[in-house]
């Protein structure tokens, strides 16, 4: 079940689904001084030490063995900051601009504490380095190269397409998100001679931003970072038939921003600016499903580029690690166990109205399957201070609607909860 924030006629209206547990988990959050990039992960396999490396003041690197306390163990300033990816102990960074006279950076962190710079090299918006250690640096075109002779002064083997935007490499399959050009699907095999196997456009697509396949290989999830109002984020594509890409679903939020999302097995991780992280479960890959989010910036709900703008979720220790642009470090924790009965499809659609004379809120529930054991429902509204503003207590059969009469609420964001033995959840609604 999409969530959707809307404004139609002066009132907002959400709809969203309960999950039988929350997934997410924050178990620290590290501010820094300077606007945050996007961000990595480094594993020391000598020291058994894990890092985040974060795009802010140049390149932090932040020491999250401790998940619970993280803390900044060194900075390089000066070198390139908007994207970078690591290979072995070197971190490649580029400034999100590959117009002709910008260079990106080659940084040593064989020692964390004390990062040596070493080389650079052309620019570009974003990179990606396989698994093979060959890196992929897209815009304008895709540039690929060759770390494994010379990692300090990697080899420049070939270069595709006119512009692009974001690459990723699965299994020699190079998927190029090439912005306003569409997604084009190539055999990497031979990275000195790309092969192009597929092209995928779609006029209902603004910008082919980035994205992931899923765990088959068999669809591709495409992030469309300039998706407006009801237009679709997220698109899922089927690819088994390379001659025939089929679009197959989609996902959007007209009041928030996708940025990147990556696959481990049946979920999606996003950084989606200023609706925070969210995750989805892709069990059904063609129907996203958004399990849990977490919102770093809950004043702020609309389009726009504040808020998460990095995720990694692939940390040795199993942790989700975010980046705000302006709040630093977020570390979560994330629980993929599946049990019984997660996916109840019991639906709220809540609705705030904006009419400061009226002050009516009005809380519409209800159950969508029959396996929901217990009925009895606690509803409960807080300010951002944490402050109880409203509670009831509901009795949830088939229906229930209440219309609740608040005179005193200012405008601003709040936060409902809707829980009992089984359930809680949490949504942000905001007051204009």
């Amino acid at each position: 079940m999409n969530l959707k924030r809307s404004v139609v006629i002066g009132c907002l209206f959400f709809t969203f689904s309960l999950f039988a547990q929350n997934r997410l988990m924050l178990e620290s959050h590290l501010p820094l001084e300077s606007a945050s990039w996007d961000i990595f992960g480094y594993f020391d396999s000598i020291t058994q030490k894990e890092y985040a490396i974060i795009g802010s003041n140049g390149i932090t690197i932040v020491d999250i063995t401790d998940s619970k306390k993280p803390f900044i163990v060194s900075n390089i300033s000066g070198v390139a900051e908007f994207d970078h990816k690591v290979w072995k102990h070197y971190v490649y960074t580029v400034t999100g601009n590959g117009v002709n006279g910008s260079f990106g950076h080659i940084i040593d962190i064989s020692d964390v504490y004390n990062p040596v710079l070493l080389d650079s090299f052309p620019s570009a918006h974003n990179l990606f380095i396989d698994k093979d250690g060959f890196m992929y640096a897209s815009n304008p075109g895709v540039v690929i190269y060759d770390l494994n002779n010379n990692p300090a002064q990697p080899d420049s083997l070939t270069k595709v397409g006119v512009e692009g935007h974001d690459v990723t490499v699965i299994d020699s399959i190079m998927y190029d998100f090439h912005g306003r050009y569409g997604t084009n699907i190539w055999d990497v095999k031979d990275r000195k001679n790309p092969i192009l196997l597929s092209y995928i456009a779609d006029p209902l697509i603004e910008y082919h931003h980035q994205g992931w396949v899923s765990k088959d290989g068999k669809y591709l999830y495409i992030c469309d970072e300039l998706a407006k109002g009801s237009s679709a984020d997220i698109t899922v594509w089927d690819i088994t038939n390379l001659d025939d890409p089929e679009r197959v679903g989609e996902w959007g939020d007209n009041s928030a921003t996708v940025h990147n999302l990556y696959v481990i097995n049946d979920w999606i991780f996003t950084s989606y600016y200023a609706a925070g992280i969210r995750v989805f479960d892709t069990e059904n890959p063609t129907k996203l499903i958004l399990t849990d989010e977490y919102d770093t910036t809950p004043d702020f709900d609309e389009e726009g580029f504040e808020g998460v703008f990095g995720i990694y979720p692939f940390a040795e220790n199993g942790k989700i690690l975010a980046s705000d642009r302006k709040k630093g470090l977020y570390v979560f924790s994330f629980d993929s166990t599946r049990v019984g009965n997660e996916k109840i499809e019991t639906q709220f659609n809540i609705r705030f109205n904006s009419v400061f004379s009226d002050d009516l809120f009005s809380l519409k529930m209800m159950k969508g399957t029959s396996n929901l054991n217990d009925n009895v429902f606690y509803f409960s509204v807080y300010n951002v201070l944490g402050q109880l503003v409203l509670k009831d207590k509901i009795i949830l059969n088939d229906i229930f609607q209440k219309d609740y009469f608040m005179p005193n609420l200012r405008k601003g964001a709040y936060f409902v909860y809707i829980s009992n033995t089984q359930y809680t959840e949490r949504k942000k609604i905001v007051k204009f």
